[in-house]
């Protein structure tokens, strides 16, 4: 946690009022990353679907000339 310190200076029971809205937090948080990960891997695999597509095609380019 960020503010680990405004977190401890709470007293136990404002902790444990506000316990189920950090947690909540923290899924969400968890989940738009995961949503960017997937995002930035299927970029990647497209980035790298084309490369080898365009040295495929330069590899034909060179064996059938």
């Amino acid at each position: 946690m960020a503010h680990a310190h405004l977190w401890n200076n709470l007293p136990p029971d404002e902790r444990s009022r506000l316990y189920p809205w950090i947690l909540e937090a923290h899924i969400l948080h968890l989940t738009q990353t995961r949503f960017m990960i997937v995002a930035a891997h299927e970029a990647l695999l497209r980035s790298l679907d084309s490369q080898i597509a365009n040295i495929r095609s330069d590899l034909q380019k060179v064996t059938h000339t």
